[in-house]
């Protein structure tokens, strides 16, 4: 959106009508601060006039698309951000925006079940933390059966994560922490419900 890049270029706030969840259309004056692209969608990050509208959170991320209507304001004193700030805060998620709720970072061990998910989380990283711990070992027919492997990646528990997570299917499995492994078995246990009926 060209009127964003404009009040990230010139720093000025903007004032915007924003659809939080699509049916639902709020006007807001912002101050943007940083631009990211996420698993193909761009987000602008940034702070609200009203501090309210914050609700205790250091910033906000909104999707460009749920923007729908924006233009540079004049009467507004731009508060100013840093785009350094951002960037640190990037580094420990995947997804559009941190876990302001619980901000901890944990180690996550995933062991692999299928070489060719073990292979393509290697050569096409979703996130710079991943690192191999264990190789896959092929099966060695009449010999050996297949040995899994485990990988480890140092993210925050974003709502992302878990999707990442479930994409593969039975292909990995959370070794730890604990409490991830059970918040993901909860998960599937009420998608096997689901089928169930």
């Amino acid at each position: 959106m060209a009127v964003i890049e404009d009040a990230l270029m010139y720093q000025r706030a903007v004032r915007l009508t924003y659809s939080p969840s699509y049916h639902d259309y709020r006007e807001h004056i912002f101050h943007p601060h940083y631009m990211r692209v996420y698993n193909g969608r761009q987000y602008v990050y940034g702070i609200y006039e009203k501090e309210e509208e914050n609700r205790d959170r250091p910033f906000v991320a909104l999707p460009l698309e749920r923007i729908l209507s924006a233009s540079l304001t004049r009467d507004v004193d731009y508060r100013r951000g840093d785009a350094a700030y951002y960037e640190q805060q990037m580094r420990d998620i995947m997804g559009a925006s941190p876990n302001f709720k619980d901000p901890r970072v944990l180690d996550i061990v995933l062991r692999t079940h299928n070489q060719t998910i073990h292979k393509l989380l290697l050569t096409k990283p979703y996130h710079h933390s991943i690192r191999e711990i264990k190789p896959f070992t092929d099966e060695l027919p009449g010999i050996a059966p297949a040995q899994p492997g485990e990988l480890t990646i140092h993210v925050q528990h974003t709502r992302e994560l878990d999707n990442w997570i479930l994409h593969y299917g039975a292909g990995i499995e959370v070794v730890g922490p604990k409490e991830l492994r059970t918040h993901i078995a909860h998960i599937i246990d009420d998608m096997n419900m689901r089928y169930k009926k």
